[in-house]
């Protein structure tokens, strides 16, 4: 599901107007479905879906298909300043072939941070490939 939003803006320069426009944006949020509520999370189908969390860290999520991430070099959903709060349900489907490479990072994992709302149930991992510095797990890394 590809998401387009339209922002109007204008520049202001020693209070008056001096320019006017606007800036289309697509690709906010890309899912293959759902309004990422409880009652219809987004639903993710491939890495870079899954990679797209980062853009909404409370929402709902679930997998609805086995994910290889070979390809990807993926970066944590989440962080200790933004952790992931939302609700992320695997389906119990794998997530497979994950590289994280933050040698000077801390709280590094799929996950980097997890908020106090945040849930994540039901994922299998394979071939789970993290680095960091301090605070590394394979599905969180701070929690």
């Amino acid at each position: 599901m590809l998401f387009r939003s339209t922002i109007s803006f204008s520049i202001y320069v020693d209070e008056k107007q001096s320019f006017e426009g606007f800036e289309e944006l697509s690709n906010l949020k890309s899912f293959n479905g759902g309004r990422g509520i409880e009652s219809d999370p987004y639903v993710i189908n491939n890495c870079q879906e899954l990679q797209n969390i980062r853009n909404d860290l409370s929402a709902y999520y679930k997998l609805d298909r086995d994910i290889n991430c070979w390809d990807i070099d993926f970066e944590p959903i989440g962080n200790l300043t933004s952790p992931f709060r939302g609700n992320f349900n695997g389906q119990n489907y794998i997530i497979s072939n994950v590289l994280i490479q933050k040698l000077l990072n801390e709280n590094v994992g799929l996950f980097g941070a997890l908020g106090t709302t945040g849930v994540i149930t039901e994922v299998n991992l394979e071939k789970i490939y993290v680095i960091g510095y301090n605070s590394v797990g394979g599905l969180v890394g701070n929690s």
